[in-house]
């Protein structure tokens, strides 16, 4: 759609163009020759543009300079306040400004600069892929390190890139898991995870993050008071609603119910095997009474003394 896109001029003051505001340097190998770029983009406005193309020794440059400015490329129907890509815009100088001729051609018209970070990414030049000088400065800086300390200082890089390599990011999947698990909040379990987190198997991280929640329910405080089965529901070693859900469907008991066996066992299977195998309160049978004593039918009219007496009389 040929109208869809248009540019939106801003000030040398904006955030757009100030942060580009640097020299940005770049350089490539292309038929068997070496170009290099060199564009200062100046506070007050200004510019200087050179491409240098160089092959087997032999070099020509091209330079221009003149005026800047930044446009914000918009779209239809998009976002006014979304970032997006801007296009640099060149203009000759004015013959009061140009020191020579130099500034009669322009290296190049305009210029794209794609994404919010061209710092870190660049962006394309003319000829080569720009970056800011003090980017290529420290890089050259690093090598010329690298190369004095010579080997150990390359195998302590190569050690550490190893290590960070691998550090696997903890992950939503791992968090959910682990709560389930150990009927633990989702806090205390992302907690645990980033404190294994140098563990390179997921598998063994989990299980190591397992073995230090279930430590720390066994190394808490017996006071009622402190224990985590009497903390109120927003703490953070309340049980977990997805795990008191679990297990109320699996075992079809009520919420209460559910809440207090995992209060006293953190692991929903250990919780759901407590609550299968204990007796619903009202299904606990009543113990039965003893049947009432009946007394011994005695003949009438016939008292215990008098039989006695006829049982034994008188010598």
């Amino acid at each position: 759609m040929a109208g869809a896109r248009y540019l939106e001029q801003v000030s040398l003051e904006d955030v757009a163009a100030t942060s580009l505001v640097n020299v940005w340097l770049g350089e490539s190998e292309e038929d068997g020759g070496l170009q290099q770029e060199r564009l200062a983009l100046r506070a007050d406005g200004t510019f200087y543009h050179r491409v240098c193309h160089s092959i087997e020794s032999v070099g020509a440059a091209t330079e221009c300079s003149g005026r800047w400015a930044v446009h914000k490329v918009r779209y239809l129907g998009a976002d006014l306040q979304a970032d997006g890509d801007r296009e640099l815009v060149f203009t000759k100088a004015s013959a009061a400004e140009a020191a020579d001729d130099r500034s009669n051609t322009l290296i190049a018209e305009r210029l794209v600069v794609c994404g919010q970070n061209p710092a870190v990414n660049g962006f394309v030049g003319a000829s080569c892929r720009l970056y800011p000088e003090q980017r290529n400065a420290a890089a050259a800086a690093r090598t010329i390190s690298s190369g004095a300390e010579g080997g150990a200082n390359l195998s302590g890089e190569m050690d550490e890139a190893g290590s960070d390599a691998s550090v696997e990011e903890v992950t939503e999947e791992d968090v959910t898991l682990l709560s389930e698990s150990t009927g633990q909040s989702r806090n205390r379990c992302l907690a645990a995870l980033l404190d294994v987190a140098s563990v390179g198997s997921g598998t063994a991280r989990l299980e190591m993050a397992a073995e230090k929640l279930m430590r720390e329910m066994e190394e808490a405080p017996s006071d009622p008071t402190t224990s985590p089965s009497f903390a109120p529901a927003s703490a953070a070693t309340a049980p977990n609603p997805e795990a008191v859900s679990a297990l109320v469907s699996c075992t079809g008991r009520s919420e209460a119910a559910c809440r207090a066996a995992l209060a006293k066992h953190p692991n929903v299977d250990a919780a759901a095997e407590h609550l299968l195998t204990e007796l619903e309160p009202d299904l606990v049978p009543e113990p039965a009474e003893p049947p009432p004593k009946r007394l011994r039918a005695e003949p009438a009219g016939i008292e215990t003394g008098t039989m006695e007496e006829t049982e034994n009389p008188p010598g």
